[in-house]
């Protein structure tokens, strides 16, 4: 039985905003598999360093281990997916935004973006 399924079960009401959340996370997902196409990003570790350069370039420093405002995540994700209602990508970043301090690190970025956890992200560090 899976943690997602025990949720469920123990909260039927959240079933159907758990699956709308979903969608908007495919939907995203899509998008950004779509632009590593255009820009002949194949594998796990191209996609990756592309992704923390957008990541650093909305940083007040540049830097990988800074946060971004959540308003700056609005923006990016509707620069992805222009047709996301906003309220939308703000449902997603209560989800994502583990702290709730309305900044998102790198590695809350990281989920919501790419879907890579710490482990994932892990093995592919260790590539380059």
């Amino acid at each position: 039985l899976s943690w997602d399924v025990l949720f469920v079960i123990l909260f039927p009401e959240l079933k159907d905003g758990m699956k709308d959340e979903l969608q908007i996370t495919k939907k995203l997902r899509r998008a950004i598999n779509r632009k590593f196409d255009q820009l002949g990003l194949i594998t796990k570790v191209d996609q990756l360093k592309y992704m923390s350069e957008v990541f650093q370039e909305r940083t007040e420093d540049g830097n990988i281990n800074s946060t971004i405002e959540s308003a700056d995540i609005v923006a990016l994700v509707c620069e992805f997916v222009p047709d996301l209602q906003e309220i939308d990508v703000e449902q997603l970043l209560v989800a994502t935004n583990s702290d709730t301090n309305g900044k998102i690190d790198w590695i809350e970025f990281r989920k919501l973006m790419l879907g890579i956890d710490g482990l994932m992200a892990k093995k592919i560090n260790n590539w380059f």
